[in-house]
């Protein structure tokens, strides 16, 4: 088990962190008024206090990632501050999951990881994502980690947190199968045919039909045990917190 301290870019947090030593922080922008994060913090518009801050953290050889908006201006200037990572706020693709804004806009955190990544920096990502949007995660290559905490809570208000983290690595397990699939897939289209034996053949056609079977069982299961929800159907998200709003 690690210790990932969220925190404020303040001198008060800096000095807890020195003190305790945890093996992480990520500096997030905090406000009083906020319930949670409401958004990336502003690196690049304090530039030479992130500097100073981060420093002293990675003397004492503790990770720091900055948590900010896919903003090539913001990922330039977390380059400039020494820190190895950055964590990508995904709030605005949760937000706009399941809209015509969706795929604009995850394009945007896509281009930002992969811009960060050129400059050498290791991408988290986190914000809002639940059972229903984590799946296009997939296609953003060598994000490092997702930090997804209130649906899993959410989760396992109903089944358990064990159950629950199962449920989002079953997730990705399906995401890993659909891929193996069409690179099989893809493999028959472009091999010569006419040099592969039936035998041979008939071994490829039977994993893909076995590959496909799997992933089609795992979206069964994970539908019907309210993993893969969509629409008008039952949110364990929203239920847990009207449960937990009656305590």
């Amino acid at each position: 088990t690690r210790l990932n301290l969220e925190m404020a870019m303040t001198k008060e947090m800096q000095e807890i962190a020195l003190r305790l030593r945890p093996h992480a922080v990520c500096i997030v922008p905090e406000k009083r008024q906020e319930g949670t994060t409401e958004g990336g913090l502003d690196v690049a518009g304090q530039l030479d206090w992130a500097i100073e801050f981060t420093k002293p953290l990675l003397e004492k050889k503790i990770e720091v990632s900055f948590f900010i908006d896919p903003d090539v201006h913001q990922i330039a200037a977390v380059s400039k501050t020494g820190a190895p990572f950055i964590e990508l706020h995904t709030g605005r693709y949760s937000e706009a999951f399941g809209t015509e804004e969706e795929e604009k806009v995850f394009q945007e955190l896509k281009g930002g990881a992969l811009f960060a990544q050129n400059f050498g920096l290791k991408v988290n990502a986190g914000h809002g994502l639940n059972y229903q949007n984590v799946h296009r995660m997939h296609e953003i290559p060598n994000l490092v980690e997702l930090n997804i905490g209130h649906s899993i809570i959410s989760r396992a208000v109903f089944v358990g947190l064990e159950q629950a983290i199962k449920e989002m690595k079953t997730l990705y397990l399906i995401n890993v199968v659909l891929l193996l699939v069409l690179l099989v897939v893809l493999g028959l289209l472009f091999c010569d045919l006419r040099r592969v034996s039936v035998v041979e053949l008939v071994k490829i056609l039977f994993i893909t039909i076995i590959l496909f079977i799997v992933s089609f069982v795992f979206e069964k299961v994970g539908r019907k045990r309210g993993m893969l929800i969509s629409g008008g159907e039952v949110n364990t998200e929203r239920a847990a917190i009207t449960v937990l709003d009656e305590f």
